[in-house]
Formats: structure tokens, sequence, C-alpha cells
């Protein structure tokens, strides 16, 4: 906030704003790019088998989709 010269309050809802955006978007399929920072998308995980801490027992965890973030290249 102090960088932007806003209130905080208003910093911070611009940043949630975004956020929104962000998480509308990739959950229909698109891939956010926002310049000099990266690429959000979504990333479908596949079930798989795991283990219960407690237990030891073998556990299936199911498949998920997750938001991915892979970073812009640095400029050189």
């Amino acid at each position: 906030a102090a960088e932007t010269g806003l209130p905080r309050s208003a910093t911070e809802d611009v940043l949630g704003a975004a956020a929104r955006i962000i998480r509308k978007a990739t959950a229909a399929g698109q891939t956010v790019a926002l310049p000099d920072l990266g690429r959000f998308s979504l990333k479908t995980r596949a079930a798989r088998q795991g283990r219960d801490i407690r237990s030891g027992a073998a556990i299936e965890i199911p498949a998920r989709e997750t938001l991915a973030f892979r970073p812009a290249r640095p400029r050189s």
C-alpha cells in the first residue's frame, strides 16, 4: 500500500478482486496470464494411493483439481 499511495483497505480490495477473477476464470477452464508475473491455470491431480499416518493402512486419495502457478521467466 505504501508504494501505491493507496490506503491499505483499497489495496486489499483490489488484490481480493484480482484473486476472485483468477479463481473464476480458472474454474471455467481458462488460463490467466499476468505479464512479468506468471500464469495461473487449473491442474488435475490424478487419484493415487496413500497411507493413513496413524494406522499405516493404504487409502485411496481421490482425483482433484488444484490451482497451479507458473512464474514468468526473468527479464534479462
